[in-house]
C-alpha cells in the first residue's frame, strides 16, 4: 500500500512540473473555490479534521481523498458517471488499468491547475470538462 501511494506522490510531483498537461478551471481559482461557488462548501466540507497543515502530508492526502469519495463516489462510480460525457468511450480517466489512483493525483484542491495522470504514459488527447481545453502530451 505504501509503495502505491509513494508512487502516486512521485507521479503527482511529475505532473505538477508539466504545465502543458495541466488545465485551469475557468471561473474559479482552483477546485476549492469551484466547490465553494457551486455548492457553498465551507473548508470543513473537505477538511473535517481541521487544517491540513497540522497533519503529515500522507494523512492530509488520505483525508482529502476520503472526502472526495464521500461526495463523488469511488473511482468505479466516477467511471460510470463520466462515461456518457467522454469524447472517446475507450478513454476514461476514472477507470485506470493500473492501480487505484487517488483523486488528488489529478485534482489539486488548492492548486491553480489539475492534471492528467494518464498522459504521463499515453499520448492521446483527452478533453477535461470544466477545464480550459484539452489536456495533451
Amino acid at each position: 500500500m505504501f509503495a502505491v501511494r509513494f508512487t502516486a506522490l512521485l507521479c503527482l510531483a511529475a505532473l505538477l512540473m508539466a504545465p502543458a498537461m495541466a488545465q485551469s478551471a475557468p471561473g474559479a481559482a482552483n477546485l476549492a473555490a469551484f466547490h465553494t461557488a457551486k455548492a457553498g462548501a465551507a473548508c470543513t466540507a473537505c477538511h473535517p479534521d481541521g487544517d491540513p497543515a497540522s497533519l503529515v502530508p500522507e494523512a492530509a492526502l488520505a483525508a482529502a481523498n476520503r472526502q472526495c469519495q464521500a461526495c463523488h463516489g469511488d473511482a468505479a462510480q466516477m467511471a460510470r458517471l463520466s462515461q456518457p460525457k467522454l469524447a472517446d468511450p475507450n478513454i476514461n480517466p476514472h477507470s485506470s488499468h493500473l492501480v487505484a489512483v487517488d483523486c488528488t493525483v489529478c485534482h489539486g484542491g488548492h492548486a491553480a491547475t489539475s492534471a492528467s495522470y494518464c498522459l504521463q504514459c499515453h499520448a492521446f488527447t483527452m478533453p477535461m470538462p470544466r477545464f480550459a481545453g484539452i489536456a495533451s502530451r
